[in-house]
């Protein structure tokens, strides 16, 4: 485990439960690169609010760095 932690939305989910288990996988991929460096999604804007593609689907996220 890395200095971040990954939190899910009860609708993030919710909604992850309707893919296959090949999908999941891969969302945990990026959920454990994310806990060792949150800033490897493409930015939004701003330095806190980022995304990481999985095929056609973005995941957005938050980054806290005070938490």
């Amino acid at each position: 485990m890395g200095n971040y932690a990954v939190f899910r939305t009860p609708v993030f989910d919710k909604k992850a439960s309707d893919f296959s288990k090949d999908f999941n996988k891969q969302i945990e991929k990026i959920e454990n690169q994310l806990e060792i460096n949150p800033y490897v999604g493409k930015p939004l804007g701003t330095k806190w609010f980022r995304e990481k593609k999985i095929s056609e689907y973005r995941m957005y996220y938050l980054i806290y760095e005070d938490l």
